[in-house]
């Protein structure tokens, strides 16, 4: 009975490490995604570092390139992950943190950057 219970114990451990790794290693797949995106993604034209209010209606549309490179890294990940859930279903949960991780971290990097790029920015 003792080693039933601390057995238990140790597996609730060894999940509890795996989740503390898992949103550790999602997170910085975000890092590392929106890093990759941001320095792969084509130049837009000047005319996008005019605030959108002052742009007037000749600026260009963004191109479609600027758009999937953004894309590239959520559609690995959640791929990936895919295959693993697919692949080992005792992982499911530890996949779900490391995929919700991603989500927050690339999320917020990719908003950020994509607004500072599209949306214009100035001192004023």
């Amino acid at each position: 009975m003792h080693n039933e219970n601390r057995g238990e114990t140790n597996r609730e451990l060894l999940e509890l490490l795996l989740t503390s790794v898992a949103l550790v290693v999602g997170g910085a797949l975000g890092v590392v995604g929106a890093v990759w995106a941001l320095r792969v993604a084509p130049d837009l034209p000047s005319i996008f570092a005019v605030p959108v209010r002052d742009r007037g209606a000749s600026a260009p549309d963004v191109p479609v390139t600027y758009w999937l490179t953004w894309l590239i890294p959520p559609i690995a990940v959640y791929g990936c992950y895919g295959l693993i859930v697919w692949a080992a279903r005792p992982s499911t949960w530890v996949s779900v943190c490391a995929v919700g991780s991603f989500t927050a971290v690339y999320g917020l990097l990719a908003s950020l950057w994509i607004s500072i790029d599209v949306g214009g920015f100035s001192p004023g």
